[in-house]
């Protein structure tokens, strides 16, 4: 079939509008983690609080393990909070006489004497005693203000030990979680610097990086405390204080049961005996805590680094030729002269003028 010259040609139909390229989307921003991880700077960021928190965590956690074990080991102590004082019993019968009358009297008008004795240490409550002052009929007559001054001293020297008990035990915990500490963030800052020394500095992964200089500076942070706050002075210390107090408590329980000392089995007074007791207290009365700031590190040098000098060749040196010795048997010889009187010379003779 022919084709109409007279119809006009239509133009060709457009393509359809191609359809906008969608954005390719990172698994990690649709991830609940997303936001952490989205840039390098967060990164870093989050995984060095992670560091942190490991660090905390693991310092208090050993430090809780530590306190239990101190308490666990002190529940046979005296003077130990943690153990609950036996019941106070009565001593009335060993201190008071048979007779009618002074029994009436002591009920009618307690005095310091049977306060302390019938409450055993109703004037030491506080200082969880387990043992208590029971005076012996056969000590020497002690008078009711003489058995409440030694009630008092007992009850001052449990509160010390006491007091001296609870500081061990306290920085024996802390001790223990920094030493924790370094050792197990220790091993971290090692493994991170072995793939740094085997892959470079510029080779290894920035979070790795990352990871070894907060971990090294946990390290340095906690490494610091035992020396700053003198955990280990400080434990010793309250150790031997605590010691020395129920050593002393001993002697007072002692007392009152024999009327007699440790040292010597001597006889004492109550007039002496609590001179003496006051005389062994005077020394003991320490705050044992110390601090060394001397021992703070300084950072700075951290970061500071100074040029190393080249070692130094040393320069050849000649050997020196041995001294000339002169024999002193030897006498110099004289210059050989010849007849004429002139001196004979190997150098030639001066030829003469005209």
């Amino acid at each position: 079939m022919a084709e109409d010259p007279n119809k006009i040609p239509q133009p060709p139909a457009p393509p359809p509008p191609a359809a906008p390229p969608t954005p390719p989307v990172r698994p990690a921003d649709d991830a609940w983690y997303g936001w952490f991880t989205s840039t390098p700077f967060r990164r870093h960021m989050w995984t060095a609080i992670a560091i942190i928190l490991l660090t905390i965590l693991t310092g208090a956690i050993a430090s809780w393990y530590a306190e239990y074990l101190a308490n666990d080991w002190a529940k046979g102590l005296p003077f130990n909070d943690d153990v609950t004082a036996q019941p106070a019993t009565s001593n009335q019968n060993s201190n008071t006489n048979s007779n009618t009358q002074n029994a009436n009297a002591q009920n009618a008008s307690p005095s310091p004497s049977a306060s302390g004795n019938q409450n055993g240490q109703s004037s030491a409550e506080g200082c969880n005693c387990a043992p208590q002052v029971r005076f012996s009929k056969s000590l020497p007559s002690v008078t009711d203000e003489q058995k409440a001054r030694l009630i008092d001293q007992y009850r001052t020297i449990g509160n010390r030990a006491s007091h001296h008990l609870k500081l061990m035990k306290y920085f024996f915990a802390k001790y223990y979680g920094a030493i924790s500490v370094l050792l197990i963030i220790g091993l971290i800052a090692a493994i991170a610097l072995l793939f740094i020394s085997k892959e470079g500095w510029s080779g290894v992964n920035p979070l790795v990086i990352t990871i070894f200089i907060t971990s090294t500076s946990m390290v340095a942070l906690y490494g610091a405390f035992p020396a700053v706050f003198k955990y280990e002075d400080t434990v010793n210390n309250n150790k031997n204080l605590y010691l020395a107090y129920t050593s002393l408590a001993e002697e007072v329980l002692s007392y009152a049961a024999t009327g007699k000392v440790a040292k010597g089995g001597d006889t004492m007074t109550p007039d002496d005996f609590i001179h003496y007791v006051d005389e062994k207290m005077s020394p003991l009365n320490l705050i044992a805590i110390g601090f060394d700031y001397s021992s703070v590190p300084n950072y700075r040098n951290i970061f500071e680094t100074k040029p190393t000098p080249s070692p130094t060749t040393p320069s050849p040196t000649t050997s020196p030729s041995p001294p000339v010795t002169s024999n002193a048997n030897t006498k110099p010889k004289p210059p050989v002269t010849n007849p004429a009187g002139t001196q004979n010379s190997n150098q030639p003779s001066p030829t003469p003028t005209p």
